[in-house]
């Protein structure tokens, strides 16, 4: 089964990007869709305060990539349980969801749409909203 699953994430599949030319494909590699991160709540609660604090702090642009990934996968997160995670530092993240959604996209130009009119950031090899893949989500254990 593991050699499969390998096999598996060496598919490659193609998306054309908003904003592009039909005739230009942007190319991705399927990375262990079906793998998402494992962590307590008590971490996902300081994973959640820590992108609260970068989004009041500094310019989308000024994010590092691994940042944003991060902050993507928080969105996922609480978009997928969003009757779980209610209330607090939960909903004060909320409240940067349709600005970040937004504005990143002009951070991240080569994008594609991902299952359930979400986001394909090409660079990044993430998915915002939409039907996010386990990959780009947290598995939230108590």
């Amino acid at each position: 089964m593991k050699h499969l699953a390998y096999i598996l994430a060496l598919i490659v599949t193609t998306t054309i990007c908003y904003g592009q030319k039909p005739s230009q494909a942007i190319v991705k590699s399927v990375i262990n869709q079906d793998s998402a991160f494992t962590i307590s709540k008590e971490k996902f609660d300081s994973v959640i305060d820590g992108a609260i604090y970068l989004l009041e702090t500094k310019k989308l642009k000024a994010i590092s990539d691994t940042q944003h990934i991060t902050i993507m996968r928080c969105f996922n997160t609480l978009s997928l349980l969003h009757k779980k995670f209610t209330g607090g530092r939960y909903d004060k993240l909320r409240a940067f969801s349709d600005g970040y959604a937004k504005d990143i996209i002009n951070v991240y130009r080569e994008w594609g749409p991902n299952r359930g009119f979400g986001y394909y950031f090409v660079k990044l090899r993430m998915e915002l909203y939409g039907c996010p893949s386990p990959y780009a989500t947290f598995n939230v254990t108590n």
